[in-house]
């Protein structure tokens, strides 16, 4: 998670009392180094490992979704991987703009910071394959268009 009004403590609080004990690998990668004294990898519960970055997106393309802050990079990466987004924007107006278009074209969820405490139902409701398929769809336009910086050139030229 990035940096913004929703702290990575809360997120993983929020990972922990949902999905501690559930057949759901979480990976989470925080901009930090260390989670509190332990360096980066580190498993806090069997199902659910810290990361200082992603592993690969190979990982993102075996997932039923990213829950993320909504950055320009992730969401590309998960349009292009296919992969529906849990989006928690906090304050971030430029997350807040990729995920509010990503919502309306089915590709994800934009979420509230109370809506922490509803992860098993988000996440229910993200595993629907419309978000996928839908994904899926805005994946391959942005590749037919010649990919993530293509579309971003494209949206400065508007802009």
């Amino acid at each position: 998670m990035s940096r913004g009004s929703i702290t990575s403590i809360q997120v993983i609080s929020a990972l922990r009392s949902s999905f501690r004990n559930t057949h759901y690998v979480i990976v989470v990668v925080l901009r930090e180094k260390k989670f509190y004294e332990n360096k980066l990898p580190y498993n806090i519960e069997k199902n659910i490992r810290l990361y200082e970055e992603l592993p690969g997106i190979t990982i993102m393309k075996q997932s039923v979704a990213v829950i993320t802050r909504g950055g320009q990079n992730t969401t590309m990466a998960c349009m292009i991987s296919g992969t529906p987004i849990l989006g928690f924007p906090g304050d971030s107006a430029e997350a807040d703009f990729n995920l509010r278009g990503i919502s309306n074209k089915g590709a994800g969820i934009n979420c509230k910071l109370e809506d922490l405490g509803n992860l098993p139902v988000l996440v229910k409701e993200i595993t629907q394959r419309k978000y996928h398929d839908n994904t899926e769809i805005l994946g391959e336009k942005i590749k037919a268009l010649g990919g993530a910086q293509t579309t971003i050139r494209l949206i400065e030229k508007i802009l």
